[in-house]
């Protein structure tokens, strides 16, 4: 391929318009020549590291500018000059970027303490100087001590020495899976998943089989069915304010998944990034069988995404497995950044964030279904982001184009689909990255009012 993730890295802007410039770049140097065949979407997407949404955007900025054409069912190719047709300019650069496709938290005033904590650090140098050195694999005793009583609110009484420190989710979720399965092996994963997620089952060589869901998330029937068939290893749930469904799951679910699980000696992989956040008070999984489950969760959903900082639970026959692996993909995790997590949790300000988020989230949960009053918005309470269903048959990926030309960006829920899974005409939109809930606001009535013309415009014939 013509294009690298290293392409992409120097560019300013959205990365599928820097995607679409370094394809553009290759046409014109002739690196791809007219009748080219562009890369699949998904294949392109995990090769750059991006998602597929990502790519989606690219191809249609490359058809807008008439360098390529789209067959169906057959792929996308280079245009020769003859062939293109005569293009109007390109739409003027819009003058602010809305952000409601990354699922950020809301910035919050308990931030600041972020900064305090480090400040004191900084004073305390002396006294924390072995902190630079290379961490013990399984992380400081403190550190997870600190975890334990910050898990006790979500996931229920844990002894530390189940819990390995992570950098944030991702790094917990992939130190997790090499764990618990090997390349070839087959993971059940919800239908429509975080695609993070399904890009990395990818890259350790695992097998993706959909899981069919309900507004409960994963339907035990659908496991049953793909563990008579398939005998897979694991399977990966989020049961809390699911991404991108916001499916919770009920106790009652729980208890079959776990049942589930035992009955074919599942490993459950439980995502549970949203649950601090969702504040549901049911059960996590790793609590109704702690033999089997591996909890993977992060301060990134309430608090400050940037630091990189989560765990996983694992049952205590599974620990030397989980520690091995985080020490090839990572090492360990930063002491100083474990120690700023520490000196927050005993300072209370994980729980002070919780709250300010849990308000901030309301409050703009109810901006959305305000502005957006009309259309078919599926919510739910402490969620970072809001579902919306597309009116008058719109398509999902000519409208992200479209919105993003405007300088809205959102995530068409095609990105979470595993293999041919239907997937409803909807957006996720998140609700989180805009500043205030004034900018939220005009945000949405914007997006509103740019389905409204596209709905009344005239066909052409």
């Amino acid at each position: 391929m013509t294009v690298s993730a290293a392409d992409l890295a120097g560019r300013p802007g959205p990365r599928y318009r820097a995607l679409a410039d370094c394809l553009e770049g290759a046409i014109r140097s002739a690196r791809l020549q007219p009748g080219d065949r562009l890369p699949p979407q998904r294949d392109l997407a995990f090769d750059l590291g991006v998602t597929v949404g990502t790519v989606g955007r690219a191809y249609g900025l490359l058809l807008q500018r008439g360098l390529v054409r789209g067959e169906v069912g057959r792929g996308t190719y280079v245009l020769g000059d003859g062939d293109r047709p005569s293009m109007p300019a390109p739409l003027a650069a819009p003058n602010r970027e809305h952000d409601l496709a990354v699922n950020r938290p809301v910035a919050v005033p308990a931030q600041a303490q972020v900064f305090a904590a480090l400040g004191e650090i900084a004073k305390d140098a002396a006294h924390l100087a072995p902190l630079l050195t290379y961490p013990p694999y399984p992380g400081h005793p403190a550190h997870r001590e600190a975890l334990a009583a910050w898990l006790d609110g979500f996931a229920g009484p844990v002894e530390a020495g189940r819990i390995l420190p992570c950098q944030g989710t991702q790094n917990g979720m992939a130190a997790a899976l090499a764990s618990v399965t090997r390349p070839g092996d087959s993971l059940l994963v919800e239908a429509l998943s975080y695609a993070s997620n399904q890009g990395l089952a990818m890259r350790l060589g695992l097998k993706l089989l959909p899981v069919a869901s309900d507004a409960e998330g994963a339907l035990p029937e659908s496991i049953e069915a793909q563990c008579r068939a398939h005998r897979p290893t694991a399977i990966v749930l989020s049961p809390d304010l699911q991404n991108p469904t916001l499916a919770t799951a009920s106790a009652e679910r729980r208890e079959s998944i776990v049942t589930l699980a035992r009955a074919h000696d599942l490993a459950i992989v439980e995502d549970a990034v949203y649950a601090p956040v969702a504040a549901t008070g049911l059960p996590a999984l790793v609590q109704l069988a702690p033999e089997r489950t591996l909890l993977v969760t992060s301060i990134s959903k309430f608090l400050a995404p940037g630091l990189r900082f989560g765990c996983v639970v694992a049952p205590p026959g599974r620990m030397a497995a989980l520690i091995s692996a985080q020490a090839h993909l990572a090492v360990g995790v930063s002491p100083l950044i474990a120690e700023t997590f520490t000196r927050l949790q005993r300072a209370g300000v994980l729980e002070q964030a919780l709250a300010e988020q849990h308000a901030a989230l309301e409050r703009r949960r109810a901006v959305a279904l305000e502005a957006l009053d009309g259309l078919a918005v599926s919510s739910a309470g402490n969620a970072l982001h809001v579902l919306l269903e597309l009116p008058g048959g719109l398509d999902p990926a000519a409208t992200v184009l479209r919105l993003a030309n405007a300088g809205i960006h959102t995530t068409p829920l095609t990105v979470f689909a595993v293999g041919r899974t239907p997937v409803p005409p909807m957006l996720r939109l998140s609700l989180g990255a805009e500043p205030d809930e004034t900018s939220l606001r005009a945000c949405l009535e914007q997006l509103r009012q740019h389905l409204s013309e596209k709905l009344s415009a005239q066909p052409v014939i």
